[in-house]
């Protein structure tokens, strides 16, 4: 059924010659033909092409990895997936800066782009990246 509707959308393009950048395309055949939100689409695309540690320590909260905002589960996740520090995230200690809300600083983690997906796919609260992932996939089975 899905495959039938992913044609017929390919179709549609096709009849009328519109060229549909990728991005797009997948992000209106997982909405149409697989009904998957893909608000967060816009993070992502804006952190694939990069290599360093551009993203913040707060996405894994905004998505759902962790619930507690403490900087303490932010590493104890990286230990656990044996990321590496310089390497997969850099570390900024904001012991001397403060909290201007009182109690402990936070440490502030900036993970690559690759980490990050990786958390993300590991993560048994995200089953739209791994519903994404899958439509991505099906994207290029049927292009090909």
């Amino acid at each position: 059924m899905t495959h039938e509707k992913m044609q017929e959308y390919n179709k549609y393009l096709i009849d009328r010659k519109i060229d549909a950048p990728i991005v797009d395309y997948i992000s209106i055949v997982s909405t149409t033909v697989f009904n998957i939100d893909t608000a967060f689409m816009k993070d992502f695309m804006d952190l694939v092409t990069r290599d360093d540690c551009c993203v913040p320590h707060e996405y894994l909260f905004k998505y759902g990895v962790l619930s507690e905002h403490d900087s303490s589960n932010v590493k104890r996740l990286l230990e656990q997936h044996e990321f590496i520090e310089e390497k997969d995230y850099t570390l900024i200690y904001t012991k001397d800066v403060g909290n201007p809300k009182g109690g402990r600083p936070s440490n502030v983690y900036w993970l690559t782009p690759t980490a990050f997906k990786f958390i993300l796919m590991r993560s048994q609260k995200q089953k739209i990246v791994c519903g994404l992932l899958l439509v991505i996939r099906k994207v290029c089975q049927v292009l090909q």
